[in-house]
């Protein structure tokens, strides 16, 4: 197995997804997320609702060696099993609010300074097929939900669409924060966090046109 890091990264343009498999120096392939991809946290308080966008995103996956070939989009690698586990993993130093005094007791409950990321890794998935057994239209994950530093098996389920040399995964995900041995922050004693956060995520991953492939 071989393991594929993509990454989300800033430029002057504005935020680019990317992704990458590499031996050592040698690029294997390189797919891109659709620029608009995203993934926020939505929570509320006492005061008003809230939301935090990751502003940084980072997946790592295992494919079968030998069988990435040019021929092959990202949702090829699905449908046909290539992908192994895989993990997403969120900085939490890259979890940005309105407001960066609320950041920063965000960072503080996490406990960013012994556990860096929040992280998903996938242990199996299945994918739900439209009436026709054509194209899939829901993946369904089971796997590790890693919120400071606490393991706890989850299963999440996205709709997942095929577009032109890629796929598009929608979906949510409820987390409560005490059952992570997180305490919902409170800034300045004038309003309290709730302890429901949902995940939402809106992605595409397609093949870039310049992607490069191992021969």
């Amino acid at each position: 197995m071989r393991t594929l890091k993509i990454l989300k990264w800033a430029q002057a343009a504005g935020l680019v997804w990317g992704l990458v498999l590499c031996l050592n120096t040698s690029v294997l392939a390189q797919e891109i997320l659709n620029p608009q991809s995203k993934l926020w946290l939505e929570g509320n308080s006492t005061l008003h609702p809230f939301s935090i966008t990751a502003n940084r995103v980072e997946l790592f996956v295992k494919v079968t060696t030998g069988q990435i070939s040019t021929a092959l989009s990202p949702m090829d690698w699905v449908e046909k099993k290539l992908v192994g586990d895989f993990m997403i993993s969120i900085p939490v130093a890259e979890l940005k609010s309105f407001d960066p005094a609320m950041d920063l007791n965000m960072r503080t409950a996490l406990k960013a300074e012994h556990f860096d990321a929040i992280q998903y890794t996938v242990k199996s998935y299945e994918l739900l097929r439209d009436a026709d057994g054509k194209d899939p239209h829901r993946v369904y994950t089971k796997g590790v939900l890693r919120v400071a530093g606490v393991d706890r098996a989850v299963a999440v389920d996205a709709a997942i669409l095929p577009v032109s040399n890629g796929f598009r995964v929608t979906g949510d995900y409820e987390i409560l924060m005490r059952d992570y041995g997180v305490e919902p922050p409170s800034f300045f004693f004038i309003f309290n966090v709730e302890n429901q956060i949902r995940v939402r995520f809106d992605m595409q991953i397609e093949k870039s046109q310049g992607g490069l492939y191992e021969k």
